[in-house]
């Protein structure tokens, strides 16, 4: 009796062990076929699988079909498959059909737009491929950021103006415009512009004197240095006539500006993402 005991037991041990040999087959077998067609970027057939693949248009998975791992969760029916870096759960449903239901490093995204979410902190370590395609398709944070950052920036340069000689019967007068750099960064003369109005009185106090303004390139600036502009204001007595830079109205003009403005001066701290979010909210 206790003979025959064994071998049922041993018979039901057997049974199971190939039941569990065929689900990991059976489980793998779905793994390679999801994985070879992430891999051709079919997402039309991906998205068939995984619902939640909806919002990528890319995917990238490179792997060994010999390296594949399938564990069983605590969740009946539900297997963790992890295939190099990236790794995605795979649910067995009624009928016996499978689908995927999470995943991790599946979704493929341009390099320079993954450094930047890296860098702000819209990447994070550990979230699913859904949270992160969600935050990556999220436009308002870039464009959020890049108009913040150029009003931070044109804070960065400021103009000034003065004249050295305060007698207004000189017949020329020198008018010196100072920019200064308020940054510890050094900040490219092809990055920005002065704009200085000019006039121009072709009798004394004309109630009409011309009016233009001239554009002034960029000057190198190093950190927190300054550069000077001179122009002249010119009077002439015979027929009179008096020409130069109006005291006031000149501006700094940002040539640089948007995504180029933010790709070359901005450093991030990789808080800027969920400052985003806070301010949102």
């Amino acid at each position: 009796m206790e003979k025959i005991k064994i071998i049922i037991l041993s018979l039901c041990i057997l049974l199971c062990c190939a039941c569990d040999s065929n689900k990991d087959k059976e489980i793998k077998q779905f793994s390679l076929n999801f994985a070879e067609k992430i891999s051709k970027n079919q997402v039309d057939s991906v998205r068939a699988l995984y619902p939640d693949a909806v919002n990528c248009d890319s995917f990238a998975l490179v792997f060994n079909a010999d390296s594949i791992q399938v564990v069983e969760t605590q969740t009946p029916g539900t297997f963790k498959v992890k295939m190099g870096k990236a790794d995605f759960t795979v649910k067995k449903v009624e009928g016996g059909n499978m689908t995927v239901t999470e995943s991790h490093g599946l979704f493929a995204y341009l390099p320079s737009d993954l450094e930047f979410a890296k860098k702000t902190g819209q990447w994070k370590d550990g979230i699913t491929d859904k949270e992160l395609a969600k935050r990556m398709n999220d436009k308002d944070f870039e464009k959020s950021l890049m108009e913040n950052f150029e009003k931070e920036f044109s804070k960065r340069l400021s103009i000034t103006h003065k004249v050295s000689n305060s007698n207004f019967e000189a017949s020329e007068r020198q008018s010196i415009y100072i920019v200064k750099n308020n940054s510890s960064t050094q900040i490219d003369g092809s990055d920005y512009e002065i704009s200085i109005p000019f006039f121009k009185e072709d009798c004394m106090f004309d109630p009409n004197p011309k009016r233009w303004n001239e554009i002034r390139k960029g000057k190198t600036i190093s950190p927190n240095g300054s550069v000077t502009y001179e122009e002249y204001i010119v009077t002439e007595r015979g027929d009179f006539s008096r020409s130069g830079p109006v005291f006031n109205g000149h501006t700094i003009v940002l040539k640089l500006k948007g995504k180029a403005l933010l790709n070359k001066y901005f450093s991030a701290t990789g808080n800027e993402y969920e400052e985003y979010l806070k301010a949102k909210h």
